[in-house]
């Protein structure tokens, strides 16, 4: 005699070959999503150091070439978004081009009378920049700042120096000891990354904020 199997023991194995895969697909999805925002964070952060790299080597075989560059930390391009979806390089040309090269001074903000746009940087769909947060050298204090209630920030860098020269678009003189970008994934905003700029111009990408 041969003995098959019944529809309940079909149906419960059914159900068991479902539920782990449902669990494994599940899994390589949260790792798929793990690994694009790990990706992307470095994305970023190679873009930061390639516009650094581009101040500091840039041409100084006249005066009219000795330019800053920056990151524009642009708002959402969407009406209502919750959070940052581009950014932007721009060139930074000297405040005062009446002295020497050597005694150029740069204001490290964007604007669109006077600084030229060299790329843009938007974010592929389903990941945002959902705040920015720094740690302000003249209060040492950690504020985190929401990017939707605050004002647009640049990371600007200037021959010869290596340093950052992280801003407020609002404000003047303002100094941070060190900027963070906070992205999150839309699909499963628990998993967020770090793109860390410290003023001394190191850049690097963490899953955890830099100490106050």
């Amino acid at each position: 005699m041969k003995q098959a199997f019944t529809l309940i023991e079909l149906i419960i194995s059914i159900g068991i070959i479902v539920t782990i895969g449902s669990i494994i697909i599940i899994g390589q999805n949260d790792f798929n999503r793990s690994v694009k925002l790990q990706n992307l964070a470095h994305e970023i952060a190679t873009l930061i150091r390639d516009t650094q790299s581009r101040a500091v080597n840039v041409d100084s075989s006249g005066s009219d070439d000795y330019f800053g560059y920056g990151l524009y930390l642009a708002p959402p391009t969407a009406s209502g978004s919750d959070g940052l979806d581009e950014i932007v390089v721009f060139r930074n040309p000297p405040n005062n081009t009446s002295v020497q090269p050597s005694d150029y001074e740069y204001d490290a903000k964007y604007t669109t009378t006077e600084d030229t746009i060299i790329e843009t940087m938007v974010l592929p769909p389903g990941f945002k920049i959902k705040r920015i947060l720094s740690n302000e050298a003249v209060t040492s204090v950690c504020p985190f700042v929401n990017r939707q209630n605050d004002h647009p920030r640049t990371i600007a860098f200037a021959r010869p120096e290596m340093t950052a020269m992280m801003t407020r678009n609002n404000a003047t003189n303002r100094q941070f000891l060190w900027m963070a970008l906070e992205l999150y994934s839309e699909s499963d905003p628990t998993q967020v990354r770090y793109v860390n700029i410290n003023a001394s111009g190191l850049i690097y990408t963490s899953s955890d904020l830099p100490s106050c």
